[in-house]
């Protein structure tokens, strides 16, 4: 078995080297899982960036956790039985726009999250534990 694999989606008008992804890639690699985020800025289409992630993974062998953030939730939250992950993190998810899944979540903080930086990494880590070692 392989190391353990958190694929990171990022948002509509970010990029895989955001703020968010990088603290939290950190994180990840400090509990030992390899990491990726793809560069979906070439579209605003989900379902183009949905078929993207699902190509990309297609050969992924060993655990696999998603995170995503705005859009990039809204493609993890859709990736994640169909990849069969083993958990997802979401931050701000695009739910409840029109041609997205309609749901209304309440979530702190403003929608770029950026001053809940520290709060995310202690969460995230706390995910990443409660999913077991990658390996």
């Amino acid at each position: 078995m392989t190391r353990g694999l958190v694929h990171f989606m990022h948002g509509k008008e970010s990029g895989p080297g955001g703020s968010k992804i990088v603290a939290l890639a950190a994180v990840a690699q400090q509990h030992g899982w390899d990491t990726a985020s793809l560069d979906y800025s070439h579209t605003t289409d989900p379902a183009a960036r949905l078929a993207q992630l699902l190509e990309a993974c297609a050969g992924v062998r060993g655990p696999l956790l998603l995170a995503g953030s705005s859009m990039g939730g809204w493609v993890a939250a859709e990736a994640s039985m169909r990849l069969g992950a083993r958990g997802v993190f979401l931050l701000a998810p695009a739910l409840g726009i029109p041609a997205y899944p309609s749901q209304e979540p309440a979530v702190q903080g403003d929608h770029r999250l950026d001053a809940r930086i520290p709060l995310l990494r202690e969460l995230f880590g706390a995910f990443l534990s409660r999913r077991g070692a990658p390996a």
